[in-house]
């Protein structure tokens, strides 16, 4: 009875939540970290001249405060790769307005 108990709990609270914004400041921050451990130096230069004294953490989110007064540059924010595959511009980059 106490696990049939602790399964309905858990299972109203989940019914009952919010949608989490899963990535979030956090998220993003971290992949960006996780992204420029994982750059070559030069990936890591060309990155640079364009932040200038920014860091890729620090405006990793950028794109989620900007999305919010313009949906239209939402296909604009992520890629979907079909599983299995690799990335692919001319199939998962929609990088042109429209």
């Amino acid at each position: 009875m106490k696990h049939l108990r602790s399964l309905l709990t858990v299972a109203l609270c989940a019914a009952l939540s919010a949608p989490a914004w899963a990535w979030g400041r956090t998220g993003h921050r971290l992949v960006a970290e996780v992204a420029w451990d994982h750059m070559t130096p030069e990936a890591k230069a060309q990155v640079q001249a364009l932040l200038g004294k920014e860091s890729m953490a620090d405006i990793a989110s950028w794109a989620d405060a900007y999305l919010a007064g313009n949906r239209q540059t939402m296909q604009w924010h992520f890629v979907n790769i079909p599983p299995g595959a690799t990335y692919n511009r001319d199939r998962d980059c929609r990088c042109s307005p429209g």
